[in-house]
């Protein structure tokens, strides 16, 4: 049976997929990598964001959050199937306990967070609170509180 251009090329873009991935600790279904920068869609009094943050996702499951003057560690994974159906988890392994963007202090949570994004074409992520349905079954998505942007790679 001769299989169609089109499904060995996909199969093909698969296998390259995954040997790429080979090594990495396993994120989940949508691999989170390299640096963005978060900006909050609430604004202060100034029009600016209420916060900035860094996010760097490392390769080894780690991720650091740097928000105003606190540093935290996080191990990380993505849970979901498909769009709009995406959670990034984190378990916060550590923080230096200085003020964040917002100037609160915080302990290190116990647990695990969920927050629920949209990843757009462009590679930014919304984070959002997560999607309502119409009585169709239609997800509905507003009232975002931010995005994550990647930051150009450094060479």
């Amino acid at each position: 049976m001769r299989l169609p251009f089109a499904a060995t090329l996909a199969g093909l873009l698969l296998m390259t997929s995954a040997a790429s991935q080979a090594g990495a600790a396993d994120q989940g279904p949508f691999v989170l990598k390299g640096v963005y920068r978060f900006v909050s869609e609430a604004k202060g009094a100034d029009g600016k964001p209420v916060c900035v943050e860094r996010w760097t996702f490392g390769d080894d499951g780690i991720e650091t959050v740097e928000s105003g003057q606190e540093v935290v560690r996080l191990r990380f994974h993505v849970e979901g199937d498909k769009p709009p159906k995406y959670y990034l988890v984190a378990t916060a392994l550590e923080t230096n306990g200085k003020p964040d963007c917002v100037g609160r202090t915080n302990p290190v949570p116990n647990g695990e967070s969920r927050h629920f994004f949209v990843p757009m074409n462009s590679g930014t992520l919304m984070f959002c609170p997560p999607p309502a349905s119409t009585a169709d079954g239609t997800p509905v998505i507003g009232n975002c509180y931010g995005q994550a942007v990647p930051e150009p790679a450094t060479p």
